[in-house]
């Protein structure tokens, strides 16, 4: 992956192949008990979403069927304040794209899917079917995205949504 700017979110193709190629070497017998070391600018907001993202395969190779985002970025915002900076990185990476690959693995794998929990619910759940996603107006993504960001501020969460457009 070559580009993901500070404070925006990277093109989702690009990250969902960075993170396979990660996983693929992590897994890799010579680097299976390897550290790994991560870290952008301030070392909270790309950096913990790869975090959540490499937290979230694990759990999905471990056969999890219960997902706790936002449990998990208050668990990595008591280590280091402000992880997961920006809603719109949130919902981009954590609800459409490792959803959408958790939920086509379970079908394809001949699964009835998987149970999906959070804190919030969004009105609706079309985000495993990358065609819905598209052909959300902009105007929606962004009433959904402060939609997001108050009930996670209501959690105690205090992601910034900052600019998303």
């Amino acid at each position: 992956m070559t580009t993901w700017p500070d404070f925006d979110v990277p093109n989702l193709s690009e990250f969902q192949t960075f993170m396979k190629d990660y996983r693929e070497l992590k897994c890799a017998e010579s680097h299976r008990y390897s550290p790994t070391l991560v870290h952008c600018t301030a070392g909270v907001g790309r950096t913990g979403t790869f975090i959540v993202a490499d937290l979230l395969q694990i759990y999905k190779e471990s056969n999890c069927v219960y997902y706790d985002i936002p449990g998990i970025i208050l668990q990595m915002r008591r280590c280091r304040p402000s992880m997961v900076q920006k809603v719109a990185r949130l919902l981009t990476l954590s609800f459409v794209g490792i959803v959408d690959g958790i939920m086509k693995t379970s079908t394809s794998e001949r699964k009835h899917g998987i149970q999906w929990t959070a804190w919030i619910q969004l009105d609706d759940s079309d985000f495993a079917d990358d065609l819905a996603f598209l052909s959300h107006s902009h105007e929606q993504m962004q009433i959904k995205t402060t939609s997001v960001a108050e009930a996670s501020a209501s959690a105690g969460l205090n992601i910034h949504k900052g600019n998303h457009t």
